[in-house]
């Protein structure tokens, strides 16, 4: 079945071909052109002639194909060429778009690291964190440790202005005390001189 459509296709070719050949070779005849240009310039001139329009009938028939093959190479040549352009614009693209995936590629691992690093940061300050927490209760626990000895300070400090305030007194009841004394044994050894025999 494709053989013989092949063959009719080759036939159909070979047809067109010999068609071509015979209308450029009959273009080439200076007889048949200059022909063809008197009938295009006054075609009543020919009317009476059979061959000649017959000729220039087949001529038309064939240009007219002839027209058409360069219409439909040209549809072709057209339509190779979007193609090869998209082609081409494709390929671009795809290569644009590998590019920007190895770019991307790489930036995602360079995040990946820095994800590590950041979290790597994160757990150093929830240390770090934890750290002053720890530090901070020790402060505060410290500081009402100063407050109470501070509080202690005072109060031995009161006890101590009040001993001394004491103690001062207790000397200078002592002191009164041993005028006294002295006083009195002054007394006594006046009065045991007074009543010694003489």
């Amino acid at each position: 079945m494709k053989k013989d459509a092949n063959k009719t296709v080759l036939q159909e070719l070979q047809q067109v071909l010999s068609l071509e050949e015979s209308i450029l070779d009959s273009l080439t005849t200076p007889d048949v052109a200059a022909e063809v240009a008197e009938l295009i310039e006054d075609p009543e001139k020919y009317e009476k002639k059979p061959e000649v329009n017959r000729i220039a009938r087949n001529n038309n028939l064939l240009l007219g194909i002839i027209t058409d093959q360069a219409r439909v190479k040209f549809v072709w040549q057209c339509i190779t060429a979007c193609l090869v352009i998209f082609v081409i614009t494709a390929s671009f693209i795809c290569f644009s778009l590998y590019k920007s995936r190895e770019n991307l590629v790489e930036k995602l691992g360079v995040i990946k690291t820095l994800e590590k690093k950041l979290e790597e940061a994160k757990a150093e300050t929830d240390s770090v964190k934890a750290n002053v927490i720890s530090s901070n209760t020790e402060l505060k626990y410290a500081q009402s440790e100063l407050n109470n000895s501070r509080t202690e300070i005072k109060k031995l400090q009161d006890q101590l202005a009040d001993i001394t305030q004491r103690f001062e007194a207790l000397q200078e009841r002592n002191a009164e005390v041993v005028k006294l004394l002295n006083g009195r044994l002054q007394k006594l050894s006046n009065q045991s001189s007074q009543t010694a025999p003489k």
